[in-house]
Parts: C-alpha cells; sequence; structure tokens
C-alpha cells in the first residue's frame, strides 16, 4: 500500500520524526552490533547486522565519490520513539544523515542493515510492517531508496518486500507478511543513495514500525470449531 498520494502529510510527519530524534536516547549501531538489543513495544529487536558499499572508502582503487553519509555504523543512531501514525505505539527510527553528491562530484553510497523482530510473549503475533523515509534529491540526476525484506528463520525466499524511494516520491510503504502472523522475523533494510555531478541526494530519517495482530488460543479454536461442528449435526437433523 503505497502513500504517493498522501505524499506531503507524510513528508511532514517523517520530517516531524526526524527532528524529535534528539529528544530521544539514541543509540549509536555500532554499540548494538556486539549482542545488543531493543525493545520497542513488546518486541525485541536484535541480532543486528550492518555493511557499507562506498567507492570513495576504497583505498587500493583511486575513486572520485563524493560522500557525507556515515562511513560505519558508528555514525548511524537508532532511536525509539512514537509512531507518528498512531503514538500508542513506537517506532523505530534510523538516522545518520546520508548524503550523496552535494552539489560537487557524483557519489554513490550503499548501506546494508540486518535485525531480528520477536514478540516478547509470543502473543500478538508480527502481522505486517510500515516503512517511511524522508528521502530527498535535487538534480541533476540524483536517486535514493530503501529497498527492505522480511524472512522467517533461514528461508531464502522473503514472507514480504516493501521500497521508498525519491523520485518517484513514495515515502511510505507498508506490507502483510506472506503466510504470517509470526513470532519471529529477520529484517534485512538496503538504503542506497546515488546522484551525478551536481546533484544531491539525502536522508536524515529511516522509519520502521512493526504491528501485531491476537490470535486465538488453542483451546479457543477447539471451542469455536466444536460450536460449528455441533450447529452442522443440528442443521442435518432438522432436515431430516
Amino acid at each position: 500500500m503505497k502513500w504517493s498520494g498522501k505524499m506531503l502529510w507524510g513528508l511532514a510527519a517523517v520530517l516531524a520524526l526526524g527532528l524529535s530524534a534528539t529528544r530521544a536516547e539514541a543509540i549509536p549501531l555500532s554499540d548494538l552490533l556486539s549482542g545488543g538489543t531493543l525493545t520497542v513495544d513488546d518486541k525485541i529487536f536484535s541480532n543486528f547486522t550492518f555493511s557499507v558499499d562506498r567507492p570513495d572508502l576504497d583505498t587500493t582503487t583511486p575513486v572520485l565519490d563524493n560522500v557525507s553519509g556515515p562511513a560505519d555504523p558508528t555514525g548511524i543512531n537508532v532511536t525509539v520513539l512514537p509512531a507518528f501514525n498512531d503514538p500508542t505505539h513506537q517506532t523505530l527510527t534510523f538516522s545518520g544523515g546520508f548524503s550523496a553528491g552535494n552539489g560537487a562530484g557524483a557519489g554513490d553510497a550503499d548501506y546494508l542493515i540486518g535485525y531480528t523482530v520477536t514478540t516478547t510473549n509470543g502473543l500478538p503475533l508480527i502481522h505486517d510492517i510500515q516503512l517511511s523515509f524522508n528521502g530527498f534529491v535535487q538534480n541533476p540526476f540524483a536517486f535514493t531508496n530503501v529497498v527492505e525484506q522480511a524472512f522467517v528463520g533461514t528461508n531464502p525466499i522473503p514472507v514480504g518486500t516493501i521500497a521508498v524511494s525519491n523520485p518517484p516520491p513514495v515515502f511510505g510503504d507498508s506490507m502483510v507478511l506472506t503466510g504470517g502472523p509470526f513470532t519471529s522475523v529477520n529484517v534485512l533494510k538496503n538504503i542506497h543513495l546515488v546522484a551525478a555531478a551536481g546533484g544531491i541526494v539525502t536522508i536524515s530519517a529511516i522509519n520502521q514500525t512493526i504491528s501485531q495482530v491476537s490470535v486465538p488460543e488453542p483451546m479457543s479454536l477447539l471451542l469455536l470449531g466444536s460450536g460449528l461442528a455441533a450447529i452442522g449435526i443440528w442443521k442435518r437433523r432438522q432436515s431430516a
């Protein structure tokens, strides 16, 4: 479900989150890479991973590449904030001044951030994931997007894929997990920025909200099934 029709509202809300990040405790992503965890509502985020692909960081090949975004996980902050569309729940915000181009030389940067989301009590189960960002571009050619995939266990086939981008200006997206809901989901977030010489592309806030649903307990399902079976038997006797 893309929100491009609500583009201005979504951008304003995401920008508000980015500005309010300094009022909450920001944890460097590097602090979470060695077994660190975060609790958001009744979910635990763990198993954080990080990698970056930036030609300007390759000292073996002299590549002119204008990127001022974070070069390592110490430059990326993770903050827990109230969700802009539902303040009773919380969202996970990644910020770090991601930027390429800056009006000078060309720039290209590709970041991968991964983590596992697990329910603390088993219920309610993870049902859907929402993603938003405030990607800004200035031509000549510049582009940014965040593509996110969700996996269950070691299965390499994703149970959902979402993306935000600019251009086209799609600042928010959401997905219902196929085959769900689940007690645990692995998330892989790909953040990409590219700009030609003279272009500018930036991201200051990437927001992650994960929704859950309650499911009937096994005994409730058994009682429901027994009730439906009894109704079926009664109807057959009435028609006999």
